[in-house]
């Protein structure tokens, strides 16, 4: 009897394992923020992706407010920069966000390098006179 009782609580771990984890596959890395008092043109901190894996890169914005507007925008544009040391940084495209309550873009599987988002368009415009905050800015690459 002992024996079952061992054998079946060995089973049960072996299968939560497995359920909880085992083969999933995780991004590499991610970072978690927000933003405060921002205007188009400004940067984020950069992440290093090492590709050791297949995940794409995606940014999600939650919760986007205007400083002045009880309204947020309806939607904000994000450019992917690659960091390069000697000479310009490497465009790596744009994406739109729906971020009034919550946007993700994807920009697929980077290739190994630093890379930094730079706010380009807020609903589609590059200047603008208001400060963007967001709630929560995701990161994962």
């Amino acid at each position: 009897m002992r024996r079952r009782r061992v054998a079946s609580i060995a089973a049960s771990l072996a299968l939560s394992g497995v359920l909880l984890g085992g083969g999933v596959a995780h991004a590499e890395g991610s970072w978690n923020s927000s933003i405060e008092n921002w205007l188009t043109g400004l940067s984020s901190r950069s992440w290093s992706d090492k590709n050791t894996d297949a995940t794409r890169t995606t940014v999600t914005f939650k919760g986007c407010h205007y400083d002045v507007l009880p309204k947020g925008p309806s939607h904000v544009s994000v450019e992917v920069m690659q960091n390069v040391s000697f000479g310009p940084d490497k465009y790596r495209g744009q994406k739109k966000l729906y971020c009034a309550v919550s946007g993700s873009a994807d920009w697929g599987d980077m290739t190994k390098a630093s890379y930094h988002f730079v706010l380009r368009k807020i609903d589609g415009t590059e200047r603008s006179n208001d400060f963007l905050d967001v709630t929560s800015v995701v990161v994962k690459y």
